[in-house]
């Protein structure tokens, strides 16, 4: 499968959310009561126009944000892609840090202490 790109990005995105909720593209256009032409076309790459993203939100139950995230190819949260985007992060403080030269290594350390600080600190609020 080729990488997200704004082109297909919602229709990939789309695609991925019906399978693994088991819908079919009517349920889907049922669910956000758009036509069921307009989510096949969606799917296959037609622009999306503002109201098409807002239907998708509400019938998704996901904000108007998350959606328009996803029709730019961003990860969404829970998603196979943000899923996939977590697993390449480092599991340890060690691993993140074991390509950092000497010099990125003690700024770390003087920003972690920072964040320490201003956790001691009173509440402004």
């Amino acid at each position: 499968m080729e990488p997200a790109t704004p082109q297909n990005a919602l229709s990939e995105f789309l695609r991925q959310y019906r399978e693994d909720n088991g819908l079919t593209v009517q349920d889907l256009a049922q669910r956000c009561q758009i036509p069921m032409a307009k989510v096949i076309g969606l799917e296959y790459g037609d622009r999306p126009m503002d109201e098409d993203l807002e239907a998708l939100a509400r019938g998704l139950d996901m904000t108007l944000s998350t959606v328009r995230r996803a029709s730019l190819g961003e990860p969404v949260p829970g998603s196979r892609a943000e899923l996939a985007s977590k697993a390449d992060r480092p599991a340890t403080l060690g691993e993140a840090i074991q390509d950092l030269t000497p010099s990125q290594i003690e700024k770390t350390k003087d920003f972690i202490q920072f964040l320490r600080w201003s956790d001691r600190r009173p509440s402004q609020d």
